[in-house]
């Protein structure tokens, strides 16, 4: 650009409306004087120009500090109106080309200075939402993510637009969950579906990625979180598409056509011996193609039940061994490793649960038999009905509760992945209305409530607390079950199961209870002294202030 054009271009820019409000006013000026500007028209124009709405604003929320009302709240209403002002007005394509355009180290300053606070980041993720496309927001984006905010930009649903964002964080995370026990990768797993599943770009890359860790060392780890990924994509018809690519069934088209059609329609239909002949021949299929969570769901739904049709005696087989094989195959290989004493443990259990009833005999072969996974998930399923059922108890009306519930026992303890199963199972329990009066109702829930502290006992302590909180469970059956926890527990305490117990003992309805009944109240008086003493280091101030706030409510009950 010459002198002159120069000269021109600087004195449009000082003499816009406001010039001296904006982030490239000090290179305009100087532009304008190298270029022969007078400084008394230099003053002219800036002043003459200057409208100050923002100064006005400022003034007129000093007025409402004034007048009384909270800073923090017209700060925040200002900042609301801004945002939604620019998202409503914004146009992608003249912001990219003035942004692009204006002088560099202005935008670097006043992009530097946006993304320190939160409310601003947001505001560029709610653009680049409505804009996924944009050069413009790409580049912040990016200066947000070298600025440190990488798990912030996961929560924007363009983030798949962002790879080098994307794969870092999943790359984060993903080592995060393969570190973490059975407490922590829950909290990251939902962090993982929720960021894989933003788009069919995110889930097929976020599937590739866990299917390459497969070749490697961390092989159960990938193949854990790949099926959990597989299981929050909305669509399952096409995650099964994506997989079958990525592991190579769909070599085999008649095996993926069979799985895909069983798992849009929930049942397997003429599809089941479609698969048994395929997996009984000499070349079978990948095993990957029958690991599909919702495939073997199907299965089981259908197979593990008490009232199986006497008609469709002869696909027991079928069910037997395509069960068996999914489960038994050796990864590497493809080979079936222990396939016939599977074979031999389904078999037999379901012959037991198809009586719909259990006998002293047939409880011992479902104990013999529990420690298969795939039979600890069935026997799960045929419990979730027959228990369920509101007559049960009237045909099994006893002291103490019948063997079934043994069984949820030995589920829990032997097979840690199935321990939110059989929570959800017996919460379902807890949740039935049965053919029974009231005394003997609640009688019963609370013999169904050591269950759920059994489940506690052995190891899903966090999550058991956290279901509870979240339950409409009535509030004598919780009080029951919290004097049961404090009766068992003692010191040292986790922070978890720290802060899960306070957050329910402050709940009304549950310290109005208490207030009546001086020697529990004690027990939570004692429980909550103790958290803060052991826990100071590991508690924030506003922890530590909330749970003496609440020893104090239950001091002065």
């Amino acid at each position: 650009m010459g002198e002159p054009d120069a000269h021109k271009a600087a004195a449009a820019k000082l003499s816009a409306p406001d010039s001296i409000m904006g982030a490239d006013v000090a290179s305009s000026i100087a532009t304008y004087m190298k270029t022969g500007g007078n400084p008394g028209e230099l003053i002219q124009m800036l002043c003459s120009h200057y409208e100050g709405y923002a100064q006005m604003a400022n003034l007129i929320g000093t007025w409402l500090v004034l007048s009384g009302e909270d800073e923090s709240t017209i700060r925040d209403v200002a900042q609301e109106h801004v945002r939604s002002t620019i998202v409503t007005a914004y146009d992608d394509e003249s912001s990219t080309a003035a942004f692009f355009n204006a002088d560099k180290s202005a935008v670097s300053s006043w992009v530097g200075e946006m993304i320190r606070h939160r409310e601003w980041r947001q505001l560029i993720y709610d653009l680049s939402d409505q804009n996924p496309n944009s050069l413009m927001l790409s580049y912040i984006i990016k200066q947000i993510a070298v600025a440190g905010f990488q798990r912030e930009i996961a929560e924007i649903k363009s983030v798949s637009n962002h790879l080098d964002v994307f794969s870092a964080v999943l790359s984060d995370w993903i080592a995060e969950a393969v570190r973490a026990d059975e407490v922590g990768l829950q909290e990251v797993l939902k962090k993982i579906t929720a960021m894989a599943c933003t788009s069919q770009h995110a889930y097929v890359f976020s599937q590739a990625l866990l299917h390459t860790m497969m070749n490697g060392p961390l092989e159960g780890a990938a193949r854990r979180i790949s099926e959990e990924v597989h299981l929050a994509c909305e669509s399952k018809a096409v995650a099964a598409h994506t997989e079958f690519q990525l592991s190579g069934a769909i070599a085999v088209p008649e095996a993926t056509d069979a799985v895909v059609a069983i798992l849009e329609s929930g049942r397997t239909g003429h599809h089941l011996r479609t698969l048994h002949e395929l997996y009984t021949s000499t070349t079978p299929p990948s095993v990957d193609a029958l690991r599909f969570p919702g495939l073997l769901d199907v299965l089981i739904d259908e197979v593990f039940v008490p009232d199986f049709d006497p008609m469709r005696s002869s696909e027991i087989d079928m069910y037997t061994f395509i069960l068996a094989f999914a489960v038994s195959a050796d990864d590497a290989s493809g080979s079936p490793t222990e396939l016939d004493s599977t074979i031999q443990a389904v078999k037999e259990v379901l012959e037991k649960l198809h009586t719909g009833i259990l006998t002293g005999a047939g409880t011992t072969v479902l104990f013999e038999y529990l420690p298969f996974p795939i039979v600890a998930r069935g026997v799960l399923r045929w419990l979730d009905i027959v228990v369920g059922h509101p007559d049960f108890f009237l045909t099994h009306d006893q002291p103490t509760l019948p063997p079934h519930f043994a069984l949820l026992d030995e589920i829990g303890t032997l097979h840690p992945l199935l321990r939110g199963h059989v929570l959800e199972v017996l919460l379902n329990f807890l949740g039935q209305t049965y053919s029974v009066d009231t005394h003997q109702a609640v009688a019963l829930k609370r013999k169904l409530l050591d269950r759920v502290l059994f489940l506690f006992g052995v190891g899903h302590a966090t999550q058991v607390l956290r279901r509870l909180i979240d339950s409409r469970l009535d509030v004598t059956l919780l009080v029951y079950f919290l004097n049961q926890v404090l009766r068992h527990i003692g010191p040292p305490f986790s922070t978890q199961i720290f802060l899960l117990l306070t957050q329910l003992f402050s709940r009304h309805d549950i310290s109005a209870v208490y207030a009546t009944k001086t020697a529990e109240r004690a027990a939570v008086i004692t429980f909550i002294e103790t958290g803060i003493d052991d826990l100071q280091a590991a508690l924030t101030d506003d922890e530590i202030s909330d749970a003496r706030s609440l020893r104090d409510v239950y001091s002065k009950s």
